[in-house]
Order: C-alpha cells, then sequence, then structure tokens
C-alpha cells in the first residue's frame, strides 16, 4: 500500500501531509479525529484547527460529523480511513452537502477477507457501494488497491481517481 514500516500509519504518511499542504496553499483546515490527544498534534502546522470528537467507534460519528460540516462549510473534506469514508459517505449522501467529499484508500478491499463480525457480508458491500457513490475524488494508495474497488464496483464512474504512492505523494505535495 505504498508504507515501508509497519511503525509508520497512513496519518504520518498522508494526512498530515495533505493537511498541513491544505493549510499552506491558505485553505482553512480542519482535523477531525475519533480520539482526542493523538499523537500526531504535533505534525501539524498552526494554521490547522484540530477537532477531538472523543467517540470510539466511527459508526457512532455520523451525526457529529455530520454537525461540524454543517457549522464549518468546508470546501473538501478528504476522509482517510474505511470506517470514517463510510461514515462521511453516508452523510453526504443522505444530507446532499455542498462541500465535495475525497475518499482516501491505503489498503485494497477484497470481499473474501471482510471481517465475520459484520451480519451479512452482502449487506457491508451495498453500505460501502452506498457510501462511496457519493465520493467526488477517490485517493487510491497504490494501483492494486484502485483495481480492488474498481472490480467491486465500489467507485462511481463519473469519481475523479488518483493513485498515490506515500513517499511519492509526499514529495509531490512539497514542491
Amino acid at each position: 500500500d505504498g508504507i515501508r514500516d509497519d511503525l509508520v500509519t497512513g496519518v504520518q504518511t498522508c494526512a498530515l501531509p495533505i493537511s498541513n499542504q491544505f493549510s499552506k496553499k491558505k485553505y482553512k483546515v480542519y482535523v477531525i479525529s475519533l480520539i482526542p490527544n493523538g499523537f500526531y498534534e504535533n505534525e501539524l502546522i498552526n494554521d490547522i484547527n484540530l477537532i477531538c470528537l472523543d467517540i470510539k467507534r466511527a459508526r457512532n460519528s455520523i451525526i457529529p460529523i455530520y454537525k461540524l460540516i454543517k457549522k464549518y462549510k468546508p470546501k473538501y473534506c478528504i476522509s482517510m480511513t474505511r470506517e470514517i469514508n463510510i461514515s462521511c459517505g453516508i452523510i453526504f449522501k443522505i444530507f446532499h452537502l455542498n462541500s465535495k467529499l475525497i475518499i482516501r484508500e491505503a489498503s485494497p478491499f477484497y470481499y473474501s477477507t471482510i471481517n465475520n463480525k459484520y451480519l451479512l457480508k452482502s449487506v457491508y458491500l451495498k453500505i460501502l457501494k452506498f457510501a462511496y457513490s457519493s465520493a467526488t475524488g477517490f485517493i487510491a494508495n497504490s494501483k492494486l488497491t484502485l483495481k480492488t474497488y474498481l472490480n467491486n464496483n465500489l467507485i462511481s464512474k463519473k469519481t475523479e481517481i488518483t493513485v498515490i504512492r506515500s513517499e511519492e505523494h509526499t514529495s509531490e505535495l512539497q514542491s
């Protein structure tokens, strides 16, 4: 998925560089974290607003995130994890917001590996399709990740697609 070190997360290789670069380009940036006091707080530039929801489960974030989007009216919302991608996708699909949703996926999607904790795998797949269809942009960390999402029909044909490798994306953003 482009991450070379097991101790390095997508937050460090993708979310932080993207947030910092948007801020440097004079966009007003809000980073929403489900957990308070994330280890990455000190890696964000000063102009970025960090909002900690203090929520343990992503599925409980739908209403708080919706309220934040309504309050701040961002031009773009970039979601960085599958659980939050689903929450944001549902928000955008149901509430028809004016912001543009960009989803970033680091890992390939294999239907056969969906955890058995989900009641029905087919229901989970339908939720993913419903949520992801509201995205106007899709960032994949590799061609393999993109291929698996396309093969499972999780990305709309009208979605703008970008494939990045973490280290290439970071240097590209810095130039």
